[in-house]
């Protein structure tokens, strides 16, 4: 499982990259006017808290970010989602 991030004027917002009622990757869905929409059945998540604009109680579970200078952070619980490595634009492997 992955992580999906989106940014805003407000901010980044980022969760796992799943849709908790069918399983689709919700990062090959797109942002339509704010919300964040399931490339499956169109079902459509509010950025800001990730609850579900079509069935309340299908809510996204967020991934805290932290944005220190120039890097963001995402943190999660290790067994939920796994760790990916990616290289900042310096060159330095992050977390």
């Amino acid at each position: 499982m992955g992580i999906v991030a989106v940014r805003t004027a407000r901010g980044i917002h980022a969760f796992h990259d799943v849709c908790p009622h069918a399983g689709w990757k919700l990062s090959d869905g797109l942002v339509v006017d704010g919300l964040l929409e399931c490339p499956g059945h169109g079902w459509q998540y509010e950025l800001g808290t990730g609850r579900c604009q079509d069935v309340p109680a299908h809510c996204l579970k967020s991934v805290s970010v932290t944005i220190q200078d120039d890097a963001v952070r995402f943190e999660w619980a290790e067994e939920e989602v796994p760790l990916v490595r990616v290289r900042s634009r310096h060159g330095q492997a992050t977390a």
